[in-house]
């Protein structure tokens, strides 16, 4: 009878022990109290988390993080600790980013307890971009040997704002990562817009010495492309990093370019009568096709699905011509006698250029060529992206173009206009 007694006492600490030792599975609960879902923020903004958790051990810790509708993470992930079987949070998020644009965004909301039980919660929410706006305009003035850059004020007055440009190459402003970038005879630098003091420069990575020839910005703005006579042409960053590089085949010359998707077409040349357009594959630098070409490059311009407009002068006239990436030919399509063309710009379906003869406009789809105006002569067009105003730098003087009221002067300088910036918050 003892035996069994203890048989049985055995059997039920065994069996209270096991039942202690059973694994925890339940997860903490979430309740979010704010923000509410489907809520509407602007940015600048502050976002504040309340809720609470609730387990039915303990809990460990909490964890929420912003994240796109892509789960790319906006706000770094937000670590607390807890130790109690209730926990009420109450976290402000702060969203300041400039860049960030419109659309649906996910407050994550996780809960932890000692077993890593895990309970998660998400609130949706619509966070509206902080809205783009002109911070001011520039102009960079000067002669040959020496160019300056000014700020206009709200009283419409010109100050001063950087003096050390040197002999002028060429120039661009960023707006989304706000900096000035600048190219004369032997170096390229960026300068910041609020103090104008040197963010970096590429003196120690690329040697200028007069050859610079070129240069764009990709659509995205995170990626200037520069190129030089000898034969090379380097992918920056907004750091100043050199991120990629072609280099020509048999030591020859390099001029007008455009970087496509995946591929560069370049000017190419050995002498300046042998010229032709070389085809490379944007990232391997490796030559892909080429033609010859008769004629001195200005600009090529994308019009279509693996065709371009090539715009070149040939001693007294200007081409128009087209070049067929596909079939590798290239035609042309339209001469202009007794003229020389300065710059070009395509806008919409038309070709805008600035020729020895005034500024004409060509019709993509008719094919038609019109005098907009033959008294000014254009050395550079300047197109605001975001206001969609088309600027002309005319010598001395600055003009303004819309369909609307057609060409109207803006402003009259002393000196020669090298450059007209605008500068955007974002």
């Amino acid at each position: 009878m003892l035996v069994s007694v203890k048989k049985q006492f055995l059997f039920l600490f065994i069996f209270f022990l096991c039942f202690c030792n059973k694994a925890d599975t339940e997860p903490p609960t979430i309740t979010i109290s704010s923000p509410l879902n489907n809520e509407t923020f602007q940015i600048p903004c502050n976002i504040n988390v309340i809720g609470t958790t609730q387990d039915n051990i303990n809990i460990d810790r909490i964890e929420i993080d912003l994240v796109s509708e892509n789960s790319a993470t906006i706000i770094q992930k937000l670590e607390i600790d807890a130790d109690t079987n209730y926990f009420k949070f109450d976290i402000s998020l702060a969203i300041n980013d400039r860049l960030l644009n419109s659309g649906n965004y996910y407050i994550n909301i996780k809960s932890f307890d000692e077993n890593q039980n895990i309970s998660s919660s998400y609130i949706s929410l619509n966070i509206n971009e902080l809205p783009r706006f002109l911070v001011s305009q520039y102009y960079i003035l000067g002669n040959h040997n020496m160019a300056q850059l000014y700020e206009l004020d709200s009283n419409s007055n010109l100050q001063l704002r950087y003096s050390n440009i040197g002999n002028y190459k060429s120039s661009l402003v960023n707006s989304k990562h706000q900096y000035f970038f600048f190219l004369n005879d032997q170096m390229g630098w960026s300068i910041d817009p609020i103090n104008f003091n040197s963010l970096w420069d590429l003196s120690s990575n690329i040697s200028f010495f007069n050859l610079f020839t070129g240069i764009s910005k990709t659509n995205n703005n995170d990626q200037t492309h520069l190129c030089f006579s000898d034969g090379r042409l380097f992918t920056i960053n907004k750091e100043g990093n050199i991120i990629n590089a072609i280099y020509s085949t048999n030591q020859e010359s390099f001029g007008a370019f455009y970087v496509d998707n995946d591929l560069v077409l370049m000017e190419s040349y050995s002498n300046t009568i042998q010229k032709q357009i070389v085809v490379f594959f944007r990232q391997s630098g490796i030559e892909k096709k080429r033609i010859n070409i008769d004629a001195d490059v200005i600009k090529i311009i994308p019009i279509n699905h693996q065709q371009y407009m090539i715009i070149a002068n040939q001693l007294n006239k200007t081409l128009l011509k087209i070049y067929d990436e596909n079939l590798n030919i290239l035609f042309t399509e339209t001469e202009l006698l007794n003229s020389e063309v300065l710059d070009v710009l395509k806008l919409n379906n038309h070709i805008l250029l600035g020729t020895s003869n005034g500024v004409l406009t060509y019709n993509l789809d008719s094919k038609t060529l019109n005098n907009l105006n033959p008294n000014l002569v254009a050395q550079k067009f300047v197109y605001d992206e975001y206001s969609e105003n088309l600027y002309l730098i005319c010598g001395k003087e600055l003009w303004n173009y819309s369909s609307i009221s057609n060409l109207n002067l803006v402003n009259t300088f002393n000196d020669s206009i090298k450059d007209y910036l605008l500068l955007y918050n974002k």
